[in-house]
């Protein structure tokens, strides 16, 4: 794939995460992360070295900044395998579809039919995920979900750190439309390895906004439409691009 394409799924993965895999995915970090051990570095501090009874408010600033990182950084060991799991079942998936993808296309005339038809399957995902239109699209939803839900239900009661893992490895197979945009994506991405790397980037985007969630302002949530609209538009920007390729390819596009 080119660079241009890689740095355009990129920006779609961080406005989607953004507007999109908070409101998603937000609820299940916020359940595993009121369970995370935090580090009172201060108050065991305190209790060993007994320090005068007031302090100015910059120190009482400082001490509450400090606490803050210090937790982040003792939590964020889980929170990234959380991530690495979801990435891992992106990864494969990418890779499975990728793979299908490359069978599924023997010749270049096969290759770029269906690159035009996944094109435009890109910019209606695009228009609908930007909320540019009203189109109501369900969901692909199969019985073994309910399975999925119900055992990542048990392993947020658990108190195992690889826990975490396992339950980002459930959280990347549950229905999502930008995840199927993404493999969409992945299955014309050439070959097995390219589709798990288009599914890789897509997980990777998806960390700094999930991995903030407690640290993001109200004032930028408010803002959720926003992204969404420039994830959106970015999709349909992409959409026509591999439209636009494939056009070319099959030579619908004589003047171009």
């Amino acid at each position: 794939m080119e660079h241009i394409e890689l740095i355009t799924l990129a920006s779609i993965a961080f406005f989607a995460s953004i507007g999109h895999c908070i409101g998603m995915c937000g609820g299940i970090v916020l359940a595993y992360s009121a369970s995370l051990p935090t580090r009172n570095s201060f108050a065991s501090q305190d209790s060993k070295n007994p320090t005068p009874m007031l302090k100015t408010q910059k120190e009482n600033t400082h001490s509450i900044f400090y606490n803050i990182i210090s937790s982040l950084g003792y939590q964020l060991p889980f929170h990234l395998l959380y991530h690495c799991g979801k990435i891992t079942t992106y990864c494969v998936l990418g890779f499975l579809v990728g793979a299908l993808g490359h069978i599924a296309m023997p010749n270049e005339n096969i290759k770029f039919s269906i690159l035009l038809v996944i094109g435009v399957l890109l910019v209606i995902y695009g228009l609908v995920i930007g909320q540019f239109v009203n189109l109501h699209i369900r969901s692909l939803k199969f019985p073994f979900y309910a399975h999925i839900i119900t055992f990542m239900r048990s392993l947020l009661t658990q108190g195992t750190k690889w826990r975490l893992y396992i339950l980002g490895l459930c959280n990347g197979l549950l229905p999502c439309g930008i995840v199927y945009y993404f493999l969409l994506t992945a299955a014309i991405a050439g070959n097995g390895v390219n589709g798990a790397i288009v599914m890789g980037i897509f997980g990777i985007m998806t960390i700094p906004s999930l991995l903030l969630l407690g640290l993001i302002s109200s004032s930028l949530q408010n803002k959720r439409l926003l992204f969404l609209r420039l994830s959106g538009a970015t999709m349909v920007g992409f959409g026509l691009y591999e439209m636009y390729k494939a056009s070319k390819s099959l030579g619908l596009l004589p003047f171009f």
